[in-house]
């Protein structure tokens, strides 16, 4: 194969690391996924025909690709011997090996930068009171932390470690406004519990953005969606893999839009279960947006949507009756009836552990605020009640002692 690609003079050697990659060792080609219409296949082993293309550049893709009307097989990156080409394609010789098959992704790499996904900034909003609230609840200040799932760039993020060995970790995702005190007293009261690593993790200063949705958009431009806001949760996991949690005991909560990204990010879908089942035992998504395609949207030109649920890993989803900004109405009976545990509180509002009017006090009980956007007026109401059984719901979900 390497004199084949010698021959065409069109080759470019590159150093890049995929776990995809192919492999020629002079008789086979060793293929770790191949996509052939609708179907993946893993572990395919043949021989090559004729070398077609050697096109060089960023891998298209992080699977083959083969069309039998053609026989023609598109390779992103192939490993000949201590060099790597990419985008090349061959015709197919002899199949020796085909291992295990299932469906196509609907998720591709290219998806990361397709969704304004690029981190921009290391900007933090109203920084000094921001994290003046964070120290106050005990939990870390917010810096740039976690390089971003491509590697350019870090996100903001709190990060508070355990002084426990083995201590589990909650990863919070905020929803369209942004960290908050909301987000601090949830980590609080999640250390409370039994000592564990908290994460509070930002997808949206760090894209230089105001927030992430509803008014924002004519400003900002399409808002970041369920793909983006997984693949920060996968970077998150990557770079708790280098503090040493155990991703056994390592559990995503998301509120909202946050919590739109957690049933994203455990949906079985081929290469999102990869990406993600390695680094966490589950997630916990809080009164979120659930809208996919086939479902009713309320903003479908400012958001791009992607297949939500059955899940790969355990999901407790908590949503409530009275919820006008993300109403259960929007969501596949999928979505809700294939986590692990559905609560739907009839009592309980959007935002029902929002943390107001002081970053510095808890918020009272049934003390109320509205939001006013272009779909409506909607009423956030703290419910007491309901954020003590949201923690006693989370702790019993991710086995943590009393």
């Amino acid at each position: 194969m390497l004199k084949k690609i010698c021959a065409l003079g069109l080759f470019s050697i590159i150093s890049i690391a995929s776990s995809a990659q192919d492999a020629y060792d002079g008789v086979y080609l060793t293929i770790p996924k191949v996509a052939i219409a609708n179907t993946l296949y893993r572990n395919v082993k043949i021989s090559v025909g004729q070398v077609l293309a050697v096109n060089g550049g960023a891998p298209s893709k992080d699977y083959d690709t083969y069309i039998p009307a053609t026989n023609v097989l598109s390779i992103p990156s192939v490993a000949v011997g201590s060099s790597t080409y990419t985008n090349v394609q061959i015709t197919v010789g002899q199949v020796f090996a085909v291992g295990e098959s299932g469906p196509l992704s609907t998720l591709g790499f290219d998806d990361y930068n397709f969704e304004n996904s690029v981190i921009k900034s290391a900007f933090i909003p109203n920084e000094v009171n921001l994290n003046r609230s964070a120290t106050f609840w005990g939990v870390g200040t917010v810096a740039p932390l976690v390089p971003g799932f491509d590697g350019k760039g870090l996100l903001l993020a709190s990060w508070t470690p355990s002084a426990k060995p083995d201590a589990p970790t909650f990863v919070l995702a905020h929803g369209g406004g942004g960290i908050d005190s909301t987000l601090f007293v949830l980590g609080a009261d999640l250390r409370a519990l039994g000592d564990a690593n908290i994460l509070i993790l930002d997808s949206i200063w760090s894209r230089g953005r105001a927030s992430n949705g509803g008014d924002s958009i004519n400003a900002s431009g399409k808002t970041l969606s369920s793909n983006a806001r997984m693949f920060d949760l996968v970077a998150a996991g990557r770079w708790l893999a280098t503090q040493g949690v155990n991703p056994n005991k390592t559990y995503a909560i998301g509120l909202s839009q946050g919590g739109w990204g957690v049933l994203r990010a455990f949906t079985n879908d081929p290469v999102v279960t990869e990406l993600v089942k390695p680094l966490y035992a589950g997630g916990a998504s809080i009164y979120p947006m659930c809208e996919e395609p086939g479902t009713k949207h309320t903003e479908e030109k400012n958001f791009t949507f992607h297949k939500l649920g059955p899940y790969h890993s355990k999901v407790l989803l908590i949503t409530g009756g009275l919820d006008t900004l993300t109403p259960i109405s929007y969501c596949s009976d999928s979505t809700l009836k294939s986590v692990d545990k559905w609560l739907h509180w009839e009592d309980a509002t959007h935002s029902f552990n929002q943390n107001f009017p002081s970053a510095f006090q808890r918020s009272i009980d049934g003390t109320c605020q509205t939001m006013v956007n272009g779909f409506g007026t909607h009423q956030f109401c703290y419910n007491e009640k309901r954020v003590k059984q949201m923690l006693d719901e989370i702790r019993i979900f991710s086995s943590m002692s009393t």
